[in-house]
């Protein structure tokens, strides 16, 4: 088989590697530690489309890079960037914890004569924060630059034309964006049902997000440091 024939081959085999990279722990885990915040499918599935595109902005820039200087990442600079990655876990986990303690998804309730007894009148709601786009946006980029490394020397050693090593590079980054977009659809299905159904279950599964991404951060980050 010639190159030319194998480079359908090739290049479509990047999409679907994309879509098995949004797969990594890491990433779900900070998707789900965003999307812990929202009660909406919809806005979740944002969540995800936000950090697809942050997640190949950073990979396509640095493809480019590598391809156009003709040099590898620096490991340690791989590693401090996946340490990077683990603390940021951390922090999204930890806002995600002092968010359910503090109540800030509130309840209160309205009554029309405060002193009386409930009527028609008295009800419950909650508020919800919105979700800054920018956020999901940044921690896609983190890890994108995190994960460039081992892309790039693959890109670099195995594609000879710079042109079709960036269109690899944008056909891997798409296939991240379409599954991670749709696993944070899958992620928020649990908060939404339970934000409907059962409002306490809802807080519950907020905190399994919260504790999950602080402990797995942990974890990510000293390994990447001891590395």
């Amino acid at each position: 088989m010639q190159v030319t024939d194998a480079l359908p081959i090739t290049l479509g085999l990047g999409f679907v590697l994309g879509m098995r990279h949004s797969l990594d722990a890491d990433h779900l885990v900070a998707v789900a530690a965003i999307a812990g915040r929202e009660r909406s499918i919809r806005r979740s599935y944002r969540v995800g489309l936000f950090w697809g595109l942050g997640h190949s902005a950073a990979l396509f820039l640095a493809s480019a890079f590598v391809l156009a200087v003709r040099s590898r990442i620096p490991e340690s600079f791989s590693s401090t960037l996946e340490a990077l990655v683990g603390l940021m876990l951390v922090a999204l986990g930890t806002d995600l914890l002092v968010r359910i303690l503090r109540g800030r998804v509130r309840k209160h309730v309205h009554e029309s004569d405060p002193g009386s007894l409930p009527d028609p009148g008295h009800h419950e709601h909650e508020h919800f924060v919105p979700q800054p786009w920018g956020r999901p946006f940044l921690v896609g980029l983190v890890h994108g630059l995190a994960g460039s490394g081992a892309l790039t020397l693959l890109v670099l050693t195995t594609i000879v034309s710079p042109w079709v090593g960036l269109f690899y590079v944008l056909l891997f980054g798409l296939g991240t964006l379409a599954g991670m977009a749709a696993m944070s659809t899958l992620l928020a299905l649990p908060f939404a049902l339970a934000a409907r159904r059962a409002p306490a279950l809802a807080s519950a599964v907020q905190l399994v997000a919260a504790l999950g991404s602080i402990g797995y951060g942990a974890l990510y980050a000293l390994r990447a440091m001891g590395s």
